[in-house]
């Protein structure tokens, strides 16, 4: 191990100041000494050494070089993990092509599970609709000119922890489309582990089990290609992956080159590498040995990336491993983007990278600053082709679901239609680069694994579990003494994120008009809030006025057409820091309950821009608001929005059926009188038996309006 043991839980807390000058590094350190820094000058590089092959070596006998062998290592061809695959020379299907680019089998052949073809060629092309790696047009394709998506430390799932890269188990990576992914190992004790760093900090399991269950979905999905790209982080030999790649039940499934090393056009097509079931493709960084074992191949001599670990948000497309390739070289093989933005902690000794989750829908989206889809233009400009492999973090987060999918999919000059992704993740979010004004990284479910756990673990203190992290309240604007204190920082968040703002007074008009509709997300003091016997649900907030990181402008429509009493929703923003974590949900869901109690409203109104794909998923997926119209030109600089509206009426509260429960409860509580609430009488008040009042008549009228209440008792 290269870096030391850590403890088995801690919470590192990074404070990042904004800074208006350029820096190439910049961070704060923690109580603890941990520091968050973002960089944006390279990462170094890890120290493996790299091959250089003089000649081409040729073998002779390809994909059957090595499969053929008879050692099986214990990998058993049983229903479990094997599906018998059957070819022969002289039956094999032939996907070759067709007519306007589609893909076409010629005779009566048929494909299917087994790959076994019978049949006589006939002269009626028969149109294939099978995909190869989800699409028809890559059957015909060399596997070298194709864009896939990969996943970055694809086994490293587990929700809330900053060291995990995915929030997806590999059968939903492979379900939603991804075909290759790249892992980081650790040999421990005899076996190869899936850890990230160190196997103090994540855990993933065994390799041989994570591949368990990668056959099990390739044997069930015999047209897919799918790729491995192995980190070998101790620089073992390479015999040493031989036992769990072939114990999981690949082995029958893995792709051998024809040459070493496979320059880009010496690479097969799907179809031939789908026909011969040789699916299983291996590349590994450091230590691999292709005269032993030809298909595990050394990934630098064939495949080139772009700086590793980034941190640079410009995301620059040139070539950095192996060092000192030419360009000429470079063109002549495939190469991998390197597209996951990251952060780097450091521990005491322990330095690490993280994934910046907060910035990941701009990272994975299609289009805009920083996104993977400029990257891969950038890359397909500069080096005359796309990128074949774009390695991502947290696949299923982008500006729309499956944005790391149609980048690829417009790289491939294919259409993208296939849904995406998976289940609800489980992402640590928040981790921010720049502007960042609080960062809270919490090492949730941390801990030694029972391979490497120590005989005598010192106990967990208690001051290293009394630490508290700063916390984001959501409270009413009318919590605070004066709303013209609070405000300009409510504009700020305004003008800081949206390009519609507003004049100062009309955030006082909605304050001081309808103080219960409007909301603001405020973070909490650290020493937290003043105790006081009339503080509200944030506390006695006089005199404070913490950073606001989001808040929720509200009105009722006070003229409206159709003469329904609704709320409308003027702004609403978070600040970026402080996206991901449900805030604008939340701020949300509040104003529209206050107005349905506060004013019994039918129903809440908003517009939003159509090309605002982020906020459309909030109000109509999370908040179930529907789409009622588009308004053409709406906003100031002419795009159009969509008119949206969510139903209230089932938030409304039954105020008789309240009053007639409340009564019922008091009358069982406190008898037939029901009167406990009323108290007792005081002194002579209230006491009506001792005086009886008559009306009488008085005045010269006698008229109806000269009766008055007499004290009869009196008289």
């Amino acid at each position: 191990m290269r870096w030391p043991t850590i403890a088995l839980g801690f919470l590192a807390v990074a404070v990042a100041q904004d800074s208006s000058t350029e820096s190439s590094e910049s961070g704060t350190a923690t109580p603890d000494g941990a520091t968050v820094v973002s960089v944006t000058t390279p990462v170094a590089i890890p120290s493996g050494s790299y091959q250089d092959f003089s000649t081409t070596i040729t073998l002779s006998d390809g994909d059957e070089s090595v499969i053929a062998s008879t050692t099986h290592y214990n990998a058993t061809m049983t229903a479990s993990n094997q599906t018998a695959v059957t070819t022969t020379s002289d039956s094999l299907t032939l996907l070759v092509g067709g007519g306007g680019g589609g893909t076409t089998v010629i005779g009566n052949n048929t494909m299917n599970a087994t790959a076994t073809t019978t049949g006589t060629a006939t002269n009626t092309p028969v149109v294939n609709t099978r995909p190869c790696n989800n699409y028809p047009e890559f059957c015909l394709r060399k596997y070298s000119n194709i864009t896939m998506v990969a996943a970055h430390n694809s086994p490293f799932v587990r929700k809330n922890s900053f060291a995990a890269n995915q929030a997806l188990d590999v059968t939903t990576q492979l379900n939603d489309g991804i075909r290759t992914l790249q892992f980081q190992t650790h040999y421990e004790n005899g076996t190869m582990y899936l850890c990230h760093t160190t196997c103090q900090l994540l855990d993933a399991g065994t390799l041989e089990s994570y591949l368990i269950d990668v056959n099990k979905w390739m044997r069930k999905n015999p047209y897919d290609v799918v790729t491995f790209i192995i980190g070998n982080f101790d620089y073992v030999s390479p015999e040493n992956f031989t036992i769990p790649i072939y114990n999981s039940g690949l082995k029958d499934l893995i792709y051998t080159p024809s040459k070493v090393p496979m320059a880009l056009n010496d690479w097969p097509t799907l179809s031939e590498m789908i026909l011969k079931q040789k699916r299983a493709v291996f590349f590994m960084d450091y230590q691999a040995n292709q005269t032993a074992y030809p298909w595990l191949m050394d990934q630098f001599s064939q495949v080139w990336e772009t700086p590793f670990s980034p941190t640079d948000p410009a995301f620059p497309c040139t070539q950095q491993r192996p060092p000192g390739l030419s360009e000429a070289d470079a063109k002549n093989r495939m190469y991998m983007a390197n597209h996951n933005l990251n952060l780097q902690l450091n521990l005491g000794s322990l330095s690490m990278l993280i994934p910046n989750t907060a910035q990941l829908e701009e990272t994975n989206a299609v289009n805009g600053s920083g996104s993977l889809g400029e990257m891969a233009e950038k890359c397909n400009t500069t080096w005359g082709r796309p990128p074949n492999f774009l390695l991502v973090d947290y696949y299923n987060y982008g500006d729309f679901n499956g944005s790391v999918f149609e980048v690829a999919a417009q790289m491939n000059n294919v259409t993208y239609d296939r849904k995406c992704c998976g289940k609800t993740s489980g992402a640590l979010r928040e981790v921010s680069v720049a502007g960042m004004s609080t960062v809270l990284l919490v090492a949730v479910g941390v801990q030694m694994p029972s391979h490497l756990k120590p005989t005598n673990s010192p106990p967990q203190t208690k001051s290293s579990r009394s630490k508290t992290a700063n916390m984001v309240d959501i409270v009413p604007l009318s919590s605070y003494p004066s709303y013209i204190d609070l405000l300009p920082s409510i504009q700020t968040c305004n003008i800081t994120n949206l390009p519609e703002n507003y004049f100062l007074k009309y955030y006082l008009y909605h304050a001081l008009t309808w103080p219960q509709l409007s909301f603001v997300a405020v973070v909490r003091p650290r020493g937290g809030y003043k105790s006081s016997s009339t503080a509200g649900i944030a506390g006695n907030v006089s005199g404070e006025y913490p950073k606001v990181v989001g808040y929720v402008l509200a009105k009722m429509e006070e003229e409206p057409t159709d003469g329904m009493q609704h709320g409308h929703i003027t702004s609403l923003s978070v600040m970026r820091t402080h996206r991901r974590l449900g805030i604008a949900e939340r701020l949300m869901r509040m104003s529209q309950r206050a107005m349905a109690e506060s004013h019994r409203a039918h129903f809440v109104s908003l517009h939003v821009r159509m090309s605002n794909v982020a906020a459309l998923r909030l109000y109509r997926d999370t908040l179930g608001f529907e789409v009622e119209k588009v308004e053409a030109g709406y906003y100031a600089d002419g795009e159009d929005a969509y008119a949206m509206r969510l139903n209230l009426q089932n938030m409304w509260l039954d105020w008789k059926a309240i009053e007639k429960r409340d009564a019922e409860n008091n009358k069982e509580k406190n008898g037939e009188e029901g009167n406990e609430d009323e108290g007792e009488e005081v002194g002579d008040l209230g006491k009506k038996d001792a005086e009886k009042m008559i009306r009488v008549k008085v005045g010269r009228g006698l008229g109806v309006g000269d009766l008055v209440e007499k004290n009869e008792s009196k008289a």
